[in-house]
Parts: C-alpha cells; sequence; structure tokens
C-alpha cells in the first residue's frame, strides 16, 4: 500500500518536492506498525493507542528533516500534510509546541502531550515487535532511520521542537504563497493517492477531444445562421478564436466581455479548446459556474456536442462530467461497472477531460482545508479554468479570489478565461479577447431602463402590477426567497399561469421547471415568473417585461438580459421597483447590506 500511494502520485508532484512527497507516502502508516492497530484490523478493538496519524508525522518529519535539513520548510509540510491525511487540515502552531528551544512538557497543548505519552508506547511496542517490522523497513529503504527514531531519547519534543522554529522560519515566506501551494500539492497527492489505493479502484485515462473534430460538430448543428443576433454571435466567436491564437502566449489570464446572450458559453468553451490545442498538452478544461440550475443547462449543451464523438457514449465520464453537491453520481467507462461509491471517488477527483463545476467546488479547492476538497488539487495543476459569470462572485472575495487566481497561474501553470456582460473589478489586466465590445453593447437596443424606485410594500406593488398587466410575458425577480414567496402567493389567484424559481426548490425540479418555462416563452404564451437572483447569470430566458427588486447595478443588468434576449421584439422594458418589508426596511438591504443598494439607489436616481 505505501508503495502504491508513493506510485500514483510521485508523477503529480515537481521534481523538486518528489523526495519529500516519497517520505510522505512511505511513511504516512507508519503508526500502524503496532500490535495496537493490527489488533484493531483484527478485532475491531479501536483505542487511543490504535490511532496512527501522529506518530506517523512525527516519524515522517524526523526523516525530512534528515533529509532536507533544519533550515528547509519541507519537514514542517511533511509533518502537517501526513498529521491530517485523515482528517481537515489544522494550522501548524495547533500541533507544535510553543517554543523551539529546549520544549519540555509544559511549552506543548494538553490535547499535544496526550499524543506524546501514546507516541512513545507506540514505539515501545514497535521495539518489542521490531523483528516483523525491520524487513519492511529494509524493502522501503529506511532500515537505518527507523532504528534511530526508536532509540533515540525524546525523539518527539525533539523533532517537534524542530519543526515549531521551521513554523517561526516560515512566516517570514508567506508573502510568495509558494509554500501553501507546496503544501496543497503534497496533501492533495496524498490523500487522493491513498484513497484510490484502499479502494483497489481502476482510474480509466481522462480523455481529450481535439478542436477541430469538436468545431465541425458545432458547424453541423447550428448550422449557417440567419437572424442578426445569430450573426452577431458568429462575428463574436471567430473574433475571440482569432485572438486567442494572436495572443495565447501573451498572458495566462485572457476575459471576454460580452452582451448577455451572445453565446459566451460556446465562445469561451472553444477559446479553451483552442487555448489548449495552441499550448499543446493534453489540459483538463474546468468550466466553473456560480449556480446549480446554470451548470446543469450548460453541462447539457456541450454534452449535445460531445455526442458526434465516436465512442463517446460508452465512456462519456472520461471526456466530461459535472460535479456540484447536488449531481448525480454515476461515472460511465466501457472498461468497468463502477459502483456509487468508486463513482463518486472518480468524479471527486476530477477524473476527466473537462469538468463542468460550481465556484463553491473550484475555490473552495484553491482556498480550503477541508479533506474532502483537496483531493481534486492537483487535477487543477496545468488546467485551463473557464469562470463564468465571474460578478456573481461576492465582492468581499474579490482581493481572496483575485490572489488565489494569479498564485495559481504562477504555481499550478493554470491559465483563466473570465466571461461575463457585466465585468467586475477582479483580475483587472486580463487580456481582453473581444477588444472592441463596446460595439457589441451599443449595436444592442433590447431593453430600456425604468426606475421607479420610491419604497413600496409587497401588496402596494402587486396592486400596481395587476393594474397595468398587459399581454405580455413578465419576469420578477425579487430579493430574498421569502420576498418571493409572498408575490408568488398574491399572483396565484389571477387569470394567468404563474411559475416560481428559487433555490429552495430541487434542482431537478428546477431544471424541469426551466425547460417547462422556455417552451411556453418560445411558444408566446403570455406567463409570469416569479424568482430571486438564480435567474441572473446565464438562464437562456426570453421575457417581455422584466421587474427588478432593487439590487446592485450588475444584478440588474444581468436581469435585464432575460429580457427581449433574442432581439425579437422593438425594445423590452426592464423596471427597478424598491420593495420594503413590515418595517420598511428594503429588501435588497438583507442580502447585499446598505452600501451597495444605496450606490444603486443614487445612481438610479
Amino acid at each position: 500500500h505505501l508503495i502504491e500511494v508513493r506510485d500514483i502520485s510521485i508523477g503529480q508532484v515537481p521534481n523538486e518536492y518528489e523526495k519529500a512527497y516519497e517520505i510522505i507516502a512511505l511513511c504516512h502508516d507508519f503508526g500502524k506498525y503496532t500490535s495496537y492497530f493490527q489488533d484493531y484490523l483484527r478485532d475491531k478493538k479501536k483505542s487511543n493507542l490504535s490511532n496512527h496519524g501522529f506518530i506517523s508525522a512525527v516519524f515522517s518529519s524526523y526523516l525530512g528533516l534528515i533529509q532536507f535539513g533544519e533550515g528547509n520548510i519541507l519537514p514542517l509540510i511533511i509533518y502537517n500534510t501526513v498529521l491530517h491525511h485523515h482528517g481537515n487540515i489544522e494550522s501548524f502552531s495547533t500541533n507544535l509546541p510553543n517554543k523551539f528551544k529546549d520544549a519540555s512538557r509544559m511549552n506543548f497543548p494538553i490535547n499535544v502531550l496526550e499524543k506524546i505519552d501514546i507516541a512513545y508506547e507506540q514505539i515501545e511496542d514497535m521495539k518489542k515487535n521490531i523483528d516483523f517490522i525491520k524487513p519492511d523497513m529494509n524493502d522501503l529503504g529506511i532500515l537505518k532511520e527507523f532504528e534511530d527514531f526508536v532509540l533515540e531519547e525524546r525523539v518527539i519534543e525533539k523533532t517537534l521542537g524542530k519543526l515549531k522554529k521551521l513554523d517561526l522560519l516560515s512566516i517570514r515566506g508567506l508573502k510568495t504563497g509558494k509554500n501553501y501551494f507546496v503544501h496543497q500539492m503534497l496533501y492533495s497527492a496524498l490523500i487522493s493517492a491513498d484513497k484510490i489505493s484502499a479502494s483497489n479502484i481502476f482510474i480509466p485515462e481522462a480523455k481529450y477531444t481535439d478542436y477541430k473534430t469538436l468545431n465541425t460538430i458545432r458547424e453541423d448543428k447550428f448550422g449557417k445562421s440567419t437572424k442578426s443576433i445569430d450573426k452577431i454571435r458568429t462575428e463574436i466567436f471567430e473574433t475571440v478564436l482569432d485572438n486567442i491564437e494572436e495572443n495565447y502566449d501573451k498572458s495566462h489570464i485572457f476575459s471576454i466581455t460580452a452582451p448577455t446572450g451572445t453565446g459566451k458559453t460556446i465562445t469561451g468553451f472553444f477559446a479553451a479548446l483552442k487555448l489548449k490545442e495552441l499550448l499543446g498538452d493534453d489540459r483538463k478544461i474546468i468550466y466553473s459556474l456560480p449556480f446549480t440550475s446554470i451548470i446543469e443547462q450548460n453541462f447539457d449543451v456541450l454534452f449535445d456536442m460531445f455526442r458526434g464523438i465516436d465512442n463517446f457514449e460508452q465512456n462519456y465520464s472520461s471526456y466530461i462530467i459535472k460535479h456540484h453537491n447536488l449531481s448525480t453520481v454515476e461515472y460511465e467507462s466501457e472498461y468497468r461497472d463502477y459502483t456509487k461509491t468508486e463513482a463518486e471517488l472518480l468524479i471527486e477527483n476530477w477524473s476527466s477531460g473537462v469538468i463542468v463545476t460550481t465556484f463553491v467546488q473550484l475555490l473552495e479547492t484553491l482556498v480550503g482545508t477541508r479533506n474532502r476538497m483537496l483531493k481534486k488539487f492537483n487535477s487543477i495543476k496545468g488546467s485551463i479554468i473557464i469562470l463564468d459569470e465571474i460578478q456573481a462572485i461576492d465582492i468581499k472575495y474579490f482581493d481572496l479570489v483575485d490572489y488565489i487566481l494569479r498564485k495559481a497561474c504562477e504555481y499550478l501553470d493554470v491559465r483563466i478565461i473570465i466571461m461575463t456582460a457585466t465585468k467586475p473589478l477582479i483580475l483587472t489586466d486580463a487580456l481582453e479577447l473581444l477588444e472592441d465590445s463596446e460595439k457589441y453593447f451599443k449595436c444592442f437596443k433590447r431593453t430600456r431602463l425604468i426606475p421607479k424606485i420610491e419604497n413600496v410594500t409587497i401588496d402596494d406593488f402587486i396592486a400596481e402590477f395587476i393594474e397595468n398587466l398587459e399581454e405580455k410575458s413578465y419576469m420578477i425577480v425579487c430579493n430574498t426567497i421569502k420576498e418571493s414567496l409572498e408575490v408568488y402567493k398574491n399572483l396565484k389567484g389571477i387569470d394567468r399561469q404563474v411559475f416560481y424559481l428559487s433555490t429552495n426548490i430541487l434542482p431537478i425540479h428546477r431544471k424541469e421547471r426551466i425547460l417547462e418555462i422556455e417552451e411556453r416563452l418560445q411558444e408566446d404564451d403570455n406567463i409570469i415568473l416569479v424568482s430571486t437572483q438564480v435567474v441572473e447569470a446565464g438562464v437562456d430566458l426570453d421575457f417581455d417585461v422584466v421587474i427588478r427588486d432593487l439590487g446592485p447595478i450588475d444584478s440588474i443588468i444581468q436581469c435585464a438580459g432575460r429580457c427581449n434576449r433574442n432581439n425579437k421584439n422593438k425594445i423590452g422594458d426592464v423596471y427597478v421597483y424598491s420593495i420594503v418589508d413590515e418595517t420598511g426596511k428594503k429588501f435588497g438591504k438583507y442580502v447585499y447590506g446598505n452600501t451597495l443598494i444605496d450606490i444603486s439607489g443614487k445612481l438610479l436616481e
């Protein structure tokens, strides 16, 4: 098992860290070489003495100090990686003494003292069974280090004292972010290999398609454009693809800023596909979106194109998977029928050429401590990340997200394409692939904005809405679920079909409802949809009139993208109301806080 864990992931680790990973892999289960753990295996007798994480971490770091010396950060990273390989990561200092020189028992936290006492009992047990253990240590090439470790006086306190010194020194190097990325790479390599080895699972090769094959399928599928909006979509597609070809080696970060409804899903994906081809590597494409509802929609669009590839249906999971907390757990391969647990493991490792996922999955892997999330950290290495509707990230995280994505480009050789109609102040030096995008915004006269921002209650709003109701389709976008349910309840009795959408509906039902709404709109039915912000980004719906409760300006613009989206009408009306609760507080302030709502109100005035 130890050798297999080494061999599974050693290729994921940069050359300069291979030795550190080898120590981690070969020693991460060192603490299982006790009679206490053997009893647990045979008779399920679990006790503190059968725990193996702490003693394995100390022994690993002991080897790390011999290999790299006391001035290198790697022994500390080795310690923390092994210590937490069965749980979530904690800060180094949680499991170290509070001083490094002559550390005595009083310098350790109580929980660590307990672990130290247990570890010494485990060492005594190893000494009794040393003749059984030595052949394995010899085969692993660490026999001398093992014998020295179990015989050395106060070996644990001395080792942890040296690690504390490294902990204090490492703080000086935090500004570069390099130590963080090394730590996460080694941790991800260990936990993913450990689970794969323990499950005895066959990992299929990720499959990649080339740009030419998929583009031929795209051209056959969509044919020649006839409508004026289709011609604009084609022009944007060709401009972006030409620019990626010219500039692929001039930046790691690119942007596509284009109006809503101009085909960014397809354009961005093919830009990533072309970039992969130009860089000359089999790089994963990670297509990341804010909401599960649009993941389903965009996944279906891409999946539909992939169907044109020979032998795709039998191996589709090797080509493309979707991954979010509510997605179906299935992994299709002609080589093996995977159980649900095995399929989950493959999906969580992102074992596929294209991954369609959420910002949560991506960003909590890049900035995270959770074991389950970090299995796929190394799958991000060398990938092309598409961030669709990036404005949906909360503004308070912009600095952090900006920092971690830039560092991912630097340390993980990542490329990034951000796409939106309302580009926020994040990754501001991205190379724009649609440099004359303003002309496309100007050529659309799809909507007009009508602010009605005196405060109104829900009852007053409903009364005014019903009084002015025309033979048109309407979408009403609320700020909170409570507000949306109340609006929906008040409209249900009118002589018009009223639909409801928000995140409190199961994704499978949401998907079905979006498809039904789409069909009804294509048939020119004058339906009404009451929704929350879930429709703001990427949902391909087209209403005659949109009403938005006061929110941030970019959210209002995104909602306007669901009005006269396909340029069918002369002009569509987008109304902005300021709806308040029974206390007189704007519903928008519950979601966006005071500042953004006040700014929007002033701008609209």
